[in-house]
């Protein structure tokens, strides 16, 4: 952008202004191959007929200014904005896309839009996305990819100030009063300014009136106007989101709910916020059934759903390598790796990347087992261990067994002569 600047008497017009600026820049103007559009400071386009005395400046001594783009005469390069008020007539004026809303509100008061209720600034809020649309933020950012967008203007009255905030990371939100409390959880935006990228199934919200006085919202809170909130303390209202982690246990499937304010836990102290622990000892992915180790960090993991286990439940799994195999490598990672008992072999192939397509987990040096079978039918009331070897070759006899005992049959490759 290049900036010009022209001396004019009041009376003069807008057109005598734009004839000097293109002799000045030497421009060739021939319709309709190129257009003029004009926008006064406040972003709004106006006539090129216009007295210069009529064009908005923000006081009698400050010059005027207006922004001048070259186009197309076909092309469109405004953007309409409709206002309806039950006090007032539809009110239509073409914009520039660069304008703000903060200049938007400014130009509501001098085009002398009723309200309600006199106010010395507006808010604007965008129905679709449901977030007050900050004041600095252009037409065309608000518009995106769509042809249109339907904003609700709003007096100071109908707004909140709030404090939102996830382990260390806070932040003020100008939010609808009326809105419900789900309303902040289920706005991306909100979310990603804290840097957050979960599900909302993995977090709700902790009212905080202050530092020793917390309460974990339930259902019929989050239905709740955040207004409501704001009668419960003199302070601005502070929603902290809080992680829910569930905690299913082994033996009946009862879950235990614990709320974390941030991931950066180990699974030791997940274990210590535990208050019925008894005679359990691990805690294990309710999606892998791998047990984790004491030292694994929740942030790492990207989990919230695990499962309590006693020792009981578990059992060791070792593997080696494969007889024939040219090169021997001793790897400790394969070694008695903890899993529950319901686990199936599948998910021993998947846990070890190590394991190549050719190559199968063979139990006892004479079977391979089917990847659906559970881990249980390798245990005895003597053991808790099982261990496999490598093979990198089938077997090539396919046995299955129909038992009454076992919902499932069960399936497993070995020699034709076995016995």
């Amino acid at each position: 952008d290049k900036k010009l600047e022209y001396f004019a008497t009041t009376e003069a017009k807008l057109t005598s202004i734009l004839s000097r600026f293109i002799l000045d820049k030497q421009l060739k103007f021939t319709l309709p191959e190129n257009y003029f559009s004009v926008f006064d400071s406040l972003g709004r386009s106006i006539p090129e007929d216009c007295q210069i005395n009529t064009t908005y400046r923000s006081d009698e001594h400050s010059p005027v200014h207006i922004r001048i783009l070259q186009c197309k005469q076909d092309a469109n390069i405004g953007c309409e904005l409709t206002i309806i008020t039950s006090q007032d007539e539809p009110r239509n004026q073409n914009f520039n896309p660069i304008t703000t809303w903060k200049e938007i509100s400014l130009w509501s008061k001098i085009a002398d839009i009723k309200t309600e209720n006199p106010v010395d600034g507006l808010f604007f809020w965008n129905i679709e996305q449901k977030h007050i649309i900050d004041e600095n933020e252009t037409i065309s950012l608000t518009l995106g990819k769509a042809e249109s967008v339907i904003v609700d203007v709003l007096d100071g009255t109908s707004v909140i100030d709030i404090i939102l905030s996830y382990d260390k990371n806070i932040q003020t939100i100008r939010i609808l009063s009326s809105c419900p409390v789900h309303s902040i959880l289920n706005n991306t935006k909100y979310l990603e300014q804290l840097g957050l990228k979960i599900s909302l199934q993995e977090y709700t919200l902790v009212f905080v009136s202050n530092e020793s006085e917390k309460k974990i919202l339930e259902k019929t809170d989050m239905e709740s106007p955040i207004s409501d909130f704001a009668l419960l303390t003199d302070k601005p209202v502070h929603f902290q989101i809080s992680i829910l982690i569930q905690i299913i246990l082994y033996d009946n499937e009862q879950e235990i709910p614990i709320h974390i304010s941030h991931r950066n836990i180990t699974i030791k102290q997940l274990f210590d916020m535990i208050e019925m622990k008894n005679d359990y000892k691990y805690l294990a992915s309710y999606q892998t059934k791998v047990i984790f180790s004491e030292n694994t960090l929740l942030s790492v993991i990207k989990e919230t759903k695990f499962v309590l286990a006693k020792e009981r439940h578990t059992c060791l799994v070792s593997i080696k390598q494969a007889e024939n195999a040219l090169i021997e490598v001793n790897d400790e990672s394969m070694q008695n790796q903890r899993y529950l008992i319901i686990d199936t072999i599948d998910n021993i192939y998947i846990q070890n990347k190590s394991i190549g397509q050719d190559q199968y987990l063979l139990y006892n040096r004479v079977i391979i087992p089917s990847r659906k079978m559970p881990l249980s039918l390798f245990l005895s009331s003597e053991t808790s261990s099982i261990e496999f070897n490598l093979r990198y070759e089938k077997l090539t006899a396919n046995v299955t067994i129909m038992s009454d005992e076992q919902k499932n049959p069960i399936e497993f490759q070995c020699e034709p002569m076995i016995k």
